[in-house]
């Protein structure tokens, strides 16, 4: 009886951490990828380096690149109303 705790316990903390994992990988990977960098290259810099390859990605990392993205309140022209395609020519 005295082997089942360590089993009922160390099983979901070792799939919690197992999950923090790859979160963390995930979350790196999509971090570099939105800042212009090969987010499995800073992948294996963490994973070759742990703990220096997480504070030099943190504190040497760019800037995000900003994409321009199309807002809902922006009106097309050239796209068809309610009543039906425009006739401007």
């Amino acid at each position: 009886m005295d082997n089942v705790l360590p089993i009922v316990i160390g099983i979901p903390v070792a799939l919690i951490a197992v999950a923090g994992i790859f979160y963390a990988f995930n979350w790196l990977i999509a971090d570099a990828e939105s800042r212009g960098q090969a987010g499995l290259v800073i992948a294996l810099l963490v994973i070759l380096a742990p703990v220096p390859g997480v504070f030099i990605w943190l504190l040497l990392r760019p800037d995000k690149i900003v994409h321009p993205q199309t807002s809902g309140n922006q009106v097309n022209p050239a796209a068809p109303t309610i009543d039906g395609p425009s006739e401007s020519n």
